[in-house]
């Protein structure tokens, strides 16, 4: 699933993330006006940081050579699409280092909140 498409997905179920308790950040490398747009059209409430020379993405290393059809922006190198809990603390809890077709599910992202955040739920 593109990540477009799992922003969607995120996007169709914030209000189960924050009846959780959990805020959902998307992080991507692409052009902001485009994202800009893509959030326009959709409708979006999604919260998406643009991290266009994948300074965030190196720094949990999920930066990788890509191929030029991947993506243009970065000279050929591109983030795996990866999804992380993090604390307040800036503590990685959990994550799921995908691929461009696999990524974990709503279900499974709030299951993952609730056994390393279990006092956080509203």
């Amino acid at each position: 699933m593109p990540c477009k498409e799992f922003f969607v997905k995120i996007n169709q179920n914030l209000d189960k993330f924050k009846k959780i308790g959990a805020k959902m950040i998307s992080i991507a490398i692409d052009n902001p006006r485009k994202l800009r747009k893509f959030k326009e059209v959709n409708k979006f409430d999604l919260e998406i940081l643009v991290d266009r020379r994948g300074a965030i993405s190196k720094k949990y290393n999920v930066f990788t050579t890509g191929t030029k059809a991947d993506h243009k922006s970065l000279k050929f190198r591109i983030s795996i699409p990866s999804t992380f809990l993090i604390d307040e603390t800036g503590i990685i809890r959990w994550r799921f280092i995908g691929t461009r077709e696999i990524r974990p599910s709503i279900d499974s992202l709030i299951s993952n909140f609730e056994k390393n955040f279990p006092n956080r739920t509203v």
